[in-house]
């Protein structure tokens, strides 16, 4: 069934499939000030142009963002009117930015010390910019899979006790996946289960944080982990792995039944965005 307008999918520009890119788009994020879409994650190039992981496309064409990264983006947001990336990244051309950078407007310049491991998501909450992902440190200071940006953007700051998992032999890579701030609380998902200091464990892989410590969320991701979040209609929807793919909360509890708008276990891997 195709809906009126969209009776198929169609590749960028006319000059398809020269102008697509080699390898998958993990991440996408609108520059308002200049009306062009700027897409980030496995991809090189194409055909015509070498485009390191990260670029743009003005509605004919896809164009290098500076000099690009030397790995994976995973993921962007705006802060204080400047573009961030995250991800697998440590450089960019030769200017370390260890996974984080922030475009300038003429190059990807560093965000403090960044971290030791790749940057997953990010949040804006009570007016900071968080970081979360696969990271125990910052510089020389830990600073375990979740961090704050300070005011004057010179440090990173662990996020409360900080978080960890305590078994990593599993599936997928321990950290944080996903951020969402939903009613005045910001919300985490990944692969975690106790806090860094090992005051506080957890049953799953969801947990909220109100700026100074961590609350655990009994739910049914218990083996599994929180790959992505979105908060539609008032509700937080969450997507998963392995258990249940797909969540609804409405910052009590799980809905089920009639009452959740998604229908359960109707898909047979992760969600990994909404």
């Amino acid at each position: 069934m195709a809906f009126a307008g969209h009776a198929q999918w169609l590749p960028f520009g006319s000059n398809a499939p020269q102008v697509g890119l080699n390898d998958a788009v993990l991440c996408q994020t609108v520059d308002e000030q200049t009306n062009t879409l700027i897409v980030g994650g496995l991809f090189t190039g194409n055909a015509t142009a070498f485009l390191p992981f990260v670029s743009r496309w003005d509605g004919n064409a896809f164009s290098a963002i500076g000099e690009g990264f030397n790995a994976p983006v995973r993921c962007f947001t705006w802060f204080q009117g400047s573009l961030f990336a995250g991800g697998d990244f440590t450089l960019s051309g030769s200017t370390p930015v260890n996974h984080i950078a922030r475009w300038t407007g003429s190059e990807w310049v560093a965000v403090a010390d960044g971290f030791n491991g790749s940057v997953r998501a990010f949040a804006i909450y009570n007016n900071s910019l968080y970081a979360g992902g696969a990271f125990d440190s910052t510089g020389t200071t830990a600073c375990s899979f979740l961090a704050k940006l300070s005011t004057n953007q010179t440090i990173w700051e662990q996020a409360g006790a900080g978080l960890t998992f305590a078994n990593p032999s599993t599936t997928y890579t321990p950290g944080v996946y996903a951020l969402q701030v939903y009613n005045g609380l910001l919300y985490i998902g990944g692969r975690l289960n106790k806090t860094a200091n090992g005051n506080q464990s957890f049953d799953g892989a969801f947990v909220r944080y109100n700026g100074f410590t961590y609350t655990d969320i009994p739910n049914y991701f218990s083996t599994t982990f929180v790959s992505s979040m979105k908060v539609f209609n008032n509700h937080l929807m969450i997507g998963g792995g392995d258990v249940q793919f797909l969540a609804e909360y409405d910052g009590v509890s799980f809905l089920f039944g009639a009452e959740n708008v998604l229908p359960n276990f109707t898909v047979n891997n992760p969600v990994y965005a909404f």
